[in-house]
């Protein structure tokens, strides 16, 4: 009898564990330790450009893994992100560092 009651209670604590792993996962949004940034499309206005990265500070970043993330770029968006410079990287843009995102919404 102890048995059984160990076993069940076992797994219901398991299973509002689980639950309540995937509620707090919900409830978090946004890139935690995120830079905000402001999209701009420099397609065709020069060369080797396409979509870059306005930081407050004025200065600009190339995204190398842009595509990866299913965001809406429009141009003037305020963006959240976190990154790494990718010293090895190379663009004709040459506009700000080349970046590679590790999230972007």
């Amino acid at each position: 009898m102890i048995n059984k009651l160990g076993s069940i209670l076992l797994i219901l604590l398991i299973f509002l564990t689980a639950c309540g792993g995937e509620e707090d996962a919900d409830q978090t949004t946004g890139c935690e330790g995120s830079e905000e940034v402001i999209l701009e499309n420099l397609t065709g206005l020069l060369d080797g450009c396409g979509w870059v990265l306005n930081r407050v500070d004025g200065t600009r970043i190339e995204p190398l893994n842009l595509n990866d993330f299913s965001v809406d770029l429009v141009d003037g968006k305020v963006v959240q992100l976190i990154y790494e410079i990718d010293s090895n990287a190379v663009s004709i843009c040459l506009i700000g560092d080349i970046i590679r995102l590790s999230c972007f919404e």
